[in-house]
């Protein structure tokens, strides 16, 4: 569904239908997250006034490509050199607990490498953050073989993106706990 059925013919009965399941399905989603959130703080046991939060950026950049044929999944995709991709990475340390951003769609691969190297036991990966890169989506780079529309629309060229987005983080965890 395009955002509010922009451009579809809201007369027709099957749009009209959509668009209620639509509402229906954001009402539902906003009472699970109140939920969750009611349950975790029902559950928070230590309490501080002291605590430590620290925040860091950086801008990280790799080559780029530029596709040039056309078509979705299945059909392999031609490429030539493009601008240079550029990521806006992040951390955002709430005590110990670590939030690396990125500024994109990334496959969770690579959230699951970044939360197994960071020396932080409490790490998570926070996505499509502070603002919009111009990468498209990002795969991890076992998953450029595939011919799936997230690998063939990217504009990340195989075997930068997912060491970029890793290392960058780790990199910003490592200088928080220098300047500690």
């Amino acid at each position: 569904m395009p955002p509010g059925g922009q451009g579809l013919n809201k007369n027709d009965p099957t749009v009209k239908k959509l668009m209620n399941q639509q509402k229906e399905m954001i009402l539902s989603m906003g009472q699970f997250l109140g939920e969750e959130v009611m349950h975790v703080m029902r559950g928070m046991e230590r309490m501080s006034e002291r605590g430590r939060i620290v925040g860091s950026q950086k801008i990280v950049s790799f080559p780029g490509r530029d596709r040039t044929n056309k078509g979705r999944a299945g059909y392999e995709g031609t490429y030539k050199d493009g601008e240079p991709v550029k990521l806006r990475l992040g951390l955002l340390m709430i005590d110990d607990i670590a939030f690396g951003t990125v500024n994109a769609e990334v496959f969770n691969l690579i959230a699951q490498r970044f939360k197994k190297e960071s020396p932080i036991a409490r790490t998570m990966m926070v996505t499509l953050t502070n603002g919009m890169a111009n990468s498209g989506y990002i795969p991890n780079d076992a998953a450029f073989g595939y011919q799936t529309f997230e690998v063939l629309s990217s504009r990340c060229k195989p075997g930068y993106a997912e060491n970029a987005i890793v290392n960058g983080i780790l990199n910003l965890i490592y200088m928080a706990g220098r300047n500690r």
